[in-house]
């Protein structure tokens, strides 16, 4: 009887500290689904997708990116030049309005184009999981902003690369012979960079303050859009 009991001690002991602590697997969240649109603030369609775009935003807030960008047409100069690099990745020639729709759907014109569609759409992507899940760290440097992106789990990079953007709201348009017009989701910075991650920039706090900072990685073969994170300083 005692060489029994001595028998089950060990047992317990053995099978007790065997267990290893439990190691939590990395949280998923639900995609932000990006609704691009390219235009020019002369452009007699391009109100209209803009308009359905600028509800879907007001309603959905931070869970959907809208990135409205400003060709260099008939004198417009709302977005800096550098976001030719997105017209040429999506062979994005001078007519507008066109609309892509997380690097997945291209709608040409606003022929049909409504805030229901778009909502289809979002409400689609929206019930897909992010499991890379791109993160934000930032450091104040009193003129200047330090802005480190990461992602919660590991990622192979090759054929990704990361796009990063400030947008703006309320921007006023003004140039002679055309109506003073206002626009919103407004791309007013923008880079690019294949470098790893964690990936470090700095930038103006005049850049950001008031701006929606918005960044993602995205697919530069099938141009689908894989993680994305956004902000509002």
């Amino acid at each position: 009887m005692v060489r029994r009991r001595f028998f089950l001690v060990i047992f317990f002991i053995i099978t007790g500290c065997s267990k290893l602590p439990q190691i939590p697997e990395p949280t998923s969240q639900p995609v932000i689904p990006v609704f691009e649109v390219f235009g020019y603030a002369r452009c007699s369609n391009c109100p209209i997708v803009e308009k359905s775009l600028d509800s879907l935003k007001q309603n959905l807030s931070d869970s959907v990116v809208v990135l409205q960008y400003h060709m260099r047409i008939l004198g417009d100069t709302l977005s800096p030049e550098s976001v030719l690099e997105r017209q040429n990745l999506y062979n994005i020639g001078s007519s507008a309005p066109v609309t892509i729709v997380h690097g997945e759907v291209r709608i040409e014109g606003a022929s049909g184009v409504s805030l229901s569609m778009f909502e289809n759409y979002y409400r689609a992507l929206r019930s897909r999981e992010d499991s890379l899940g791109l993160k934000l760290t930032y450091i104040d440097e009193g003129d200047t902003a330090r802005l480190i992106i990461g992602a919660v789990s590991e990622l192979n990079l090759e054929r990704l690369k990361l796009f990063l953007f400030v947008t703006r709201d309320s921007i006023l348009f003004k140039q002679p012979g055309a109506p003073d017009s206002i626009f919103n989701n407004v791309v007013r910075f923008y880079h690019s960079s294949n470098a790893g991650l964690p990936y470090e920039m700095k930038i103006s706090k005049n850049f950001l303050t008031g701006g929606n900072f918005v960044a993602f990685l995205q697919d530069t073969v099938n141009l689908r859009i894989k993680s994305v994170l956004q902000r509002r300083f």
